[in-house]
């Protein structure tokens, strides 16, 4: 965890944390399923959005989702009835975004929160591949290299996955070819 000075924690505190804090709340209408938000603070010194809220149910699925993708999800327990927790945003660019709470398709909860620009933040613009399309057989191997843009960008993290993993298996950027079909 980074260290701050005790002097300048109060400055760095005023201007770094962005806080939400107008409770949100659904129910099924019927007194059984709830939830609520009832904070969502970002933190832009470390990037993680804390948050807190209310829920009949056992555990409580997050959605945070802004410029028209989805950032992150999470699935927090309910223990007497609240849940609380952090979640990792790092790299997310700045703008407005949204966190849903959610014990169901019709029982959700949202709240929206913003993320301030960085005056030393550089935003990732887009990642290239080495390969973009690949003919593999069974058990064959390939490394595929990605390059994050800008390349001075603050956070260069790549997270490699397949979306089928019965066809093919990534990680550290190695592809292994599992079975026919395409991944």
């Amino acid at each position: 965890m980074n260290t701050v000075k005790t002097g300048s924690l109060f400055a760095v505190a005023l201007v770094l944390l962005c806080a939400v804090c107008i409770p949100s709340e659904t129910s099924d209408g019927d007194g059984g399923l709830s939830v609520t938000i009832s904070s969502a603070t970002f933190n832009s010194y470390d990037e993680m959005l804390t948050i807190a809220g209310t829920s009949s149910e056992t555990y409580v699925n997050l959605i945070i989702t802004g410029n028209g993708f989805v950032s992150a999800r999470a699935q927090f327990f309910v223990t007497n009835d609240s849940y609380s927790g952090t979640i990792s945003l790092k790299g997310l660019s700045a703008g407005e975004y949204t966190v849903t709470a959610s014990v169901s398709e019709a029982v959700k909860a949202e709240k929206e929160f913003t993320v301030p620009e960085s005056p030393n933040h550089i935003s990732v613009t887009g990642v290239s591949l080495s390969h973009t399309a690949l003919s593999m057989t069974i058990n064959q191997s390939e490394v595929l290299t990605a390059t994050v843009l800008p390349s001075d960008a603050s956070d260069k993290t790549v997270t490699w996955s397949s979306d089928k993993p019965s066809v093919a298996t990534i990680s550290n950027g190695t592809i292994t070819a599992v079975s026919v079909g395409e991944a």
